[in-house]
């Protein structure tokens, strides 16, 4: 049994995490498999999906792999994990988008969707934790490098305060402090985006 659960373990802040723990300690699964590791401790949620579509652009298999990925698997997967692991510890790692909305209303739906989940979800035991982390613009994030719209990137990151976006290792820092070091915050989502957004 591995300590740490981890979904959309290829992606960049996933592998920022691994960096801050013990890599035999750490399995990447699909989270339809969730239910073959419900033992474990720990478990971050980091897949995504963005079509990247407006309402008038994104198809029906889109939208529902946009629903599907970001918030059913997810939410599924943490009501098995909580009716079954007393001790789990789970973070998601959702976005921003889903307070501030998006360009792809599908994708700022499915993480709203997913911020009131965590912040709704009834635990089983008191010693179980569920939290978010909503990053707003993830500089290095695969979703941001696959952004073609590199104008509307700088005009945003020149309105920010701090004149720049979040980089994985900082998303992965929180995630880690989350889950090894603040066992209070709980029910939660936590906006980072730097202030000013």
């Amino acid at each position: 049994m591995s300590d740490i659960i981890i979904t959309g373990h290829k992606s960049k802040i996933a592998q920022e995490f691994t960096k801050l723990v013990e890599p035999a300690s750490i399995l990447g699964v699909r989270c339809e498999d969730i239910d073959k590791h419900l033992q474990s401790s720990r478990y971050l949620f980091c897949q995504g999906y963005l079509a990247g579509k407006s309402p008038e652009e994104i198809s029906a298999e889109e939208f529902r792999k946009t629903m599907d990925v970001n918030y059913v698997m997810i939410a599924n997967a943490i009501t098995t994990i909580i009716g079954s692991n007393p001790f789990a510890k789970i973070c998601v790692i959702t976005s921003y988008s889903g307070y501030k909305g998006s360009y792809d209303t599908a994708y700022a739906s499915s993480k709203r969707l997913m911020n009131d989940f965590i912040d709704n979800v009834k635990l089983s035991s008191r010693h179980q934790q569920v939290v978010g982390i909503a990053p707003w613009i993830v500089q290095d994030a695969g979703m941001t490098v696959r952004r073609e719209d590199k104008k509307t990137l700088t005009k945003y990151k020149n309105n920010h305060p701090l004149k720049r976006f979040s980089n994985s290792d900082e998303v992965a820092a929180l995630a880690y402090d989350l889950l090894f070091k603040h066992r209070y915050i709980n029910n939660t989502v936590i906006k980072m985006h730097g202030g000013g957004v």
